[in-house]
């Protein structure tokens, strides 16, 4: 009986215990239900957060795949400029190119052109020359009595003509023989062949000498013993108030006096032009003159060197009256020189490829073939 009852108990604990035990599958069913909900939860989540993920990698990429597009873009388009950019340049390069050679083209022809009127020009000069040489062969014995040369004297210029009376005629002009004046060298060339010609002094303003004129001996004008005003009545000194005379005697002599003295000269004389101021007188300069004096001009005179020598000079550049005066004493050692006349004077020197045709004169001084 106690075995029985034993078994009862144990038959009952075990129900109890199956009870229990059933119990507590049912709970563990119950948690692993509510588990796998809750995985379950979670998985949903989760694929939903990685589709979101996804997706917003996927609009990264969008946005990255249009930057990079844009930024390709950018750099075409920066790439396609420079590319254009380049083309403008060489379009204008090409463009200049072809001018620049247009150009060229043309001055290549326009130097030709020259060079071929170049060398029509050296074949005339070469005839010019020949005909030169020829006319110099031909005047040389002429020339060689006529020595003409450009000076230099305290930083002025001069063109002098020194001639030897003895070889060469010296003679006045003031009319043709129809009594017109021949006022220029250029007229008077064409009455004679001009081989030196200056003008002869001071004149009126009616285009008459200043004074006394000598022509061929004949007395054309007749002295001025007057006082006056200007450089053709200027006095020697302070005592002294004559000015000069230029005479060439009948035996081709030449002299420079003070006017006061012509009387005793006048029956030899075959030319004379009175002018003044005289510049020198027996060595000395004359005493009215100043040394550094500022009233310069061009000017024309003429001295001797002795009876036969006589120097023509011209100022190429203004002059004062004491370094004009000293000129001829210094560099010709003359011992007179009378003044002849101021920016008006010309010089005809074909020794010094010199011919100041024009001017409008009374008297002229020249020599002639």
């Amino acid at each position: 009986m106690k075995n029985y009852i034993c078994i009862i108990l144990f038959a009952i604990s075990c129900a109890f215990s199956a009870c229990i035990s059933a119990q507590s599958i049912q709970q563990k069913n119950n948690e692993i239900l509510l588990l796998k909900s809750r995985i379950e939860g979670l998985e949903i989540d989760s694929i939903l957060q990685f589709g979101m993920i996804k997706h917003k990698d996927s609009i990264i990429n969008h946005q990255d795949s249009i930057v990079k597009h844009y930024q390709d873009s950018l750099v075409d388009s920066k790439r396609q400029i420079m590319e254009r950019d380049k083309l403008l340049q060489n379009n204008t390069s090409k463009k200049e190119i072809t001018a620049l050679k247009n150009k060229n083209a043309t001055l290549e022809k326009e130097i030709t052109a020259l060079k071929d009127k170049n060398a029509t020009l050296e074949k005339e000069i070469a005839t010019l020359e020949k005909e030169i040489i020829a006319l110099k062969k031909k005047l040389e014995p002429t020339i060689s009595s006529i020595k003409s040369e450009r000076i230099s004297y305290k930083g002025c210029f001069f063109d002098v003509c020194i001639v030897d009376t003895k070889e060469k005629q010296i003679t006045f002009f003031w009319k043709d023989e129809k009594n017109q004046r021949f006022q220029s060298f250029e007229k008077l060339n064409q009455y004679k062949r001009l081989l030196f010609a200056t003008n002869a002094g001071i004149f009126t303003p009616e285009y008459t000498p200043q004074g006394l004129f000598v022509e061929n001996g004949k007395e054309k004008n007749p002295i001025d013993l007057k006082l006056g005003n200007g450089n053709f009545y200027l006095q020697f000194g302070k005592e002294d108030k004559s000015n000069g005379i230029f005479i060439i005697s009948k035996n081709n002599e030449v002299q420079i006096i003070k006017t006061k003295e012509y009387e005793k000269y006048k029956n030899n004389t075959q030319f004379a032009t009175q002018s003044g101021p005289l510049l020198l007188y027996n060595g000395q300069i004359n005493s009215t003159f100043t040394d550094g004096s500022t009233n310069k001009t061009i000017r024309s005179g003429v001295g001797y060197i002795n009876s036969h020598k006589v120097v023509f000079a011209i100022s190429n550049v203004p002059v004062n009256f004491f370094d004009f005066a000293n000129m001829f004493k210094e560099k010709y050692q003359c011992s007179e020189a009378l003044y002849l006349d101021g920016a008006i004077s010309k010089m005809y020197l074909p020794g010094l490829n010199r011919t100041d045709y024009g001017g409008n004169f009374s008297g002229i001084i020249g020599i002639t073939e």
